[in-house]
């Protein structure tokens, strides 16, 4: 609420320098006034060079004005003159009414007041327009930067990159999440460390067990190996008397036979459990 406030302001801000620059221009600004002084001088001028005899037209050309010699008021040339909305003022020499002299500056007003317009309009919009990139400037800073700052955060994250502090916007409005963040990147920094570590003294652990129990396996085996060899030998020693003998020698034979099989076999299976134990 806190930036949305100041945006506000600042936006207020930059209206009312806008307005005020424009009516201070338009302020300076004619709107098609006459300065009626001027124009009398300018009159008692045409009149002293008349009565003097100097030709109209180089009058006209000095004055910058429109010299009708007639004493008819709606003569020919008068007629858009009035109609345009130019200055016409009777004309005297030598004391007698010889005609009219007229001033057509309305259309030089209006192109005046119309620059005035248009210099007041492009100061506006260099105002708005420097407000504007200002207002771009302030977003960027205080909102598009650190959101991208924490984008970058996040990939560094997904990739495992945990070594990177993020930066602390100055913006209150993320300082809390980054903050945020921040934090959950140490603690998933020491739930990997501990993982870690953890992993290695399993690995450790298994390797120093693998150690204690490859002795009396292979102790297993080789008492395996004597007990299979030596049950070996009485069966090939039965099987020898039982072809020499009948009767009851035989029928110790066959139990004997039964006895050394069962043995073997016993052995035979503690053999297979030690042999898988240390692979």
């Amino acid at each position: 609420m806190k930036q949305i406030r100041q945006l506000l302001i600042f936006f207020i801000l930059v209206m009312l320098i806008g307005l005020v620059t424009f009516l201070s221009v338009t302020k300076k600004t004619t709107f098609g006034g006459r300065d009626i002084l001027h124009y009398n001088d300018m009159l008692y001028g045409v009149e002293a060079e008349l009565e003097q005899g100097v030709d109209p037209e180089e009058i006209e050309e000095k004055y910058g004005c429109i010299i009708v010699m007639s004493k008819e008021i709606d003569a020919p040339r008068l007629t858009p003159l009035y109609s345009s909305g130019a200055l016409v003022l009777d004309l005297t020499v030598n004391g007698e009414y010889v005609g009219k002299v007229a001033w057509n500056d309305m259309e030089e007003n209006y192109h005046d007041t119309a620059r005035g317009f248009l210099k007041a309009a492009l100061i506006l919009w260099g105002v708005i327009l420097a407000g504007g990139l200002l207002l771009i400037l302030y977003m960027y800073i205080s909102f598009v930067r650190p959101v991208g700052q924490l984008k970058g955060f996040t990939e560094d994250i997904a990739k495992g990159n945990l070594d990177r502090p993020l930066p602390i916007p100055h913006n209150p409005l993320f300082h809390e999440l980054a903050e945020g963040f921040d934090l959950m990147r140490e603690e998933l920094k020491t739930s990997i460390d501990r993982e870690r570590q953890a992993e290695i003294t399993r690995k450790e652990q298994i390797q120093g067990l693998s150690h204690d129990i490859k002795t009396p396996v292979a102790v297993i085996r080789a008492a395996c190996e004597v007990l299979t060899t030596k049950y070996t030998r009485k069966l090939e020693g039965l099987d020898k008397f039982a072809g020499t003998n009948d009767g009851a020698d035989s029928k110790m034979a066959t139990a004997l036979r039964e006895e050394y099989g069962d043995m073997l076999e016993k052995v035979a299976s503690i053999s297979g459990k030690a042999e898988s134990i240390s692979n």
